[in-house]
């Protein structure tokens, strides 16, 4: 009788829960069957060739990522080497702008106010 009454009370609880899961929106699957783990099998000697392309498997991720970063760290290098050369060539042709402007005023001076 008690072991009745105990699998009433789990099933009680059960559907209690599976209630306000409903009710606030959350589908629960009806029946929920446990995992069983699987067997694995018992572990073979590999061969040095095996081992090595396992390696080289293992750490493919790894190359594509450090390829991806050093195609975008010279993507980034290339763009600032064209900012600098640019601003340079700018800054230059400014600079020699002024330089031009100043000369032509002091060749207008006369010689008194030249020294």
């Amino acid at each position: 009788m008690i072991g009745h009454q105990r699998d009433f009370s789990t099933r009680a609880v059960g559907l209690l829960f599976r209630g306000v899961a409903v009710f606030i929106g959350y589908r629960i699957p009806h029946r929920q069957i446990p995992l069983m783990p699987v067997p694995t099998p018992a572990p073979q000697s590999k061969s040095a060739a095996t081992e090595e392309s396992d390696i080289k498997t293992a750490f493919q991720p790894l190359r594509w990522t450090l390829l991806v970063a050093a195609i975008f760290a010279c993507f980034i290098v290339a763009m600032l080497g064209f900012v600098y050369l640019e601003t340079k060539h700018d800054l230059t042709i400014q600079s020699d702008r002024v330089i031009a402007s100043q000369m032509s005023v002091f060749a207008h001076l006369s010689p008194e106010r030249r020294r």
